[in-house]
């Protein structure tokens, strides 16, 4: 798996997670594509969040793409400022949460329930 290049957003975000598993007794984390398709929002388990409530670590899911609308997922971290994703073709991506085009393309914010 690399990070620079052929990471998927959704890969990323569950390999963060994976990444807690390893290091917290009692959380297990589970991800299929079939769980994904009938939860919706990537099929992570989370509360959905406000912006004015935002802070680290919780993810976002945006739009790319008209009838996709939670089509991409970040994390978000520095102080509530930047979001983290991937992309197969770019690899790592950080985006600034309150400038540019994302705050219009923002689908839901929520916060991970695993491990709790």
């Amino acid at each position: 798996m690399s990070f620079e290049k052929g990471l998927d957003c959704s890969g990323l975000i569950f390999h963060c997670v994976k990444r807690c598993e390893d290091l917290t007794p009692n959380l297990w984390v589970k991800r299929t594509t079939a769980r994904e398709m009938a939860k919706g929002k990537a099929g992570w388990d989370f509360e959905p969040v406000n912006f004015a409530d935002v802070r680290d670590n919780d993810l976002v899911w945006w739009s790319l793409k008209p009838g996709r609308p939670d089509g991409h997922i970040g994390v978000v971290y520095d102080d509530h400022k930047l979001v983290l994703h991937a992309s197969g073709s770019r690899g790592r991506v950080v985006v600034d949460l309150w400038e540019g085009d994302l705050l219009e393309k923002i689908t839901g914010l929520g916060r991970l329930t695993i491990g709790r």
